[in-house]
């Protein structure tokens, strides 16, 4: 089982968040950065830092989940959501150390299942900010 994860280096990033609209637009289909599974936050002109699932070996999110809806994707490793089972109690959200679990308005839960191991958001990544390690 792949344990790579996406990296994130302050001192590269230029907080373009050309990382979140390639994302929404490879899982939701527009160019949306609130439908992403990556968020770039900015804490003042020179700090920002992302938030994305690291894909933890022990993952808490798993876990948590009572409808067992938060699983690891056999084939890429990745930590995966179905939202099928999914009730939308945010347990995982609330459980994430690293706020790498988003809900978006509609309800749905979403995490970075890391593109079945070629992340679009590192793949268009100008300045080199995020990496797949």
């Amino acid at each position: 089982m792949d344990k790579r994860r996406i990296r994130f280096e302050e001192r590269f990033c230029s907080g373009c968040k050309i990382c979140e609209l390639v994302c929404s637009l490879c899982h939701e289909g527009e160019c949306n950065p609130s439908l992403s599974r990556i968020k770039i936050a900015f804490f003042d002109v020179l700090r920002r830092s992302a938030s994305v699932c690291l894909q933890c070996p022990e993952a808490t999110c798993i876990e948590i989940c009572p409808q067992n809806a938060t699983f690891r994707n056999r084939d890429s490793g990745a930590i995966s959501i179905d939202n099928t089972k999914c009730s939308s109690c945010r347990l995982c959200v609330d459980q994430c150390p690293h706020r790498g679990i988003f809900i978006l308005r509609t309800g749905k839960i979403i995490c970075c299942d890391l593109c079945n191991g070629d992340p679009q958001c590192v793949r268009f990544c100008p300045t080199g900010a995020l990496s797949f390690v």
